[in-house]
């Protein structure tokens, strides 16, 4: 088998094509964010997130490939938008802490920042994967594969965390009220 036959395997793998299929639902879902609630919104999260944590870890390692870059798609308005969106949703639930093992000690985060950052590195990825050519598609994984180790793979147990904590209070809250 050829390298570019090679290639073609890996970019028409059953795990590259499910992570497509899942950033797609991600992604057009928080799109469309401004016209859902709050309950809404974490409910979807807390299935979507750990959906798109999988399917980053099963990704197939790659190289990179010098004939593209892998430049950015998402424009700093989008991110801004769905950023506010984001921020006006959650309200109060939006700022959070979490244990940074590298600083060994509490780093505060939003729900805002991190959700606007991983629909960046999902679109981006699927753009670039949308491209014709095999290189380019071969850049979209390997470049969705690094954001997943160094990015958003640590983003969503602390999300996931927070869902949950979200989630469990307000069920004891309206348990009291029984």
């Amino acid at each position: 088998m050829s390298e570019e036959q090679l290639d073609i395997t890996l970019i028409q793998s059953k795990q590259v094509l499910e992570m497509i299929t899942v950033s797609n639902d991600f992604c057009l879902f928080m799109e469309e964010i401004h016209n859902f609630d709050k309950v809404y919104v974490i409910s979807y999260l807390q299935k979507v997130l750990p959906l798109l944590y999988i399917k980053g870890s099963l990704l197939p390692e790659t190289e990179a490939f010098d004939e593209y870059d892998n430049e950015r798609y998402v424009i700093e308005e989008t991110w801004e938008f769905l950023f506010n969106s984001l921020m006006q949703l959650f309200g109060k639930d939006n700022s959070y802490y979490f244990w940074n093992p590298d600083l060994n000690e509490p780093v505060e985060t939003t729900f805002s920042e991190n959700l606007a950052d991983m629909y960046q590195d999902m679109k981006d990825f699927l753009f670039l994967f949308s491209k014709p050519s095999h290189y380019a598609k071969l850049n979209a994984v390997y470049m969705c594969r690094d954001l997943y180790l160094n990015r958003w793979g640590k983003a969503i147990p602390h999300l996931m965390f927070q869902i949950h904590y979200i989630l469990s209070s307000k069920k004891e809250q309206t348990e009291s009220y029984e």
